[in-house]
């Protein structure tokens, strides 16, 4: 079957608002409402958990530093300051 210029022209000029959709992620068949909350809650989880435990070191470096830590009493504070660095970078 053949398919003249001009309705080959017709179905491009169909198909890409749908492609540019389908790129951007926008109006997708088949995505739901959940799937969708649920795509945002997972990413704030994941950067809940990346900046979360990272911005939280001080609370680590108070533990290290207390005489209940593993650590030998006379380890210098900035080098246990040291190691909440490594996990920022």
């Amino acid at each position: 079957m053949e398919v003249s210029e001009s309705e080959w022209n017709y179905e491009m000029r169909q198909n890409a608002d749908t492609r540019g959709n389908l790129i951007a992620g926008a109006n997708r068949q088949g995505d739901s409402k959940v799937y969708k909350c649920l795509l945002v809650f997972a990413g704030f989880m994941a950067i809940f958990q990346v900046i979360g435990i990272n911005s939280s070191y001080g609370v680590f470096q108070e533990y290290y530093s207390s005489e209940a830590s593993f650590l030998p009493s006379d380890t210098s504070q900035s080098a246990i300051a040291f190691v909440g660095t490594l996990g920022k970078s």
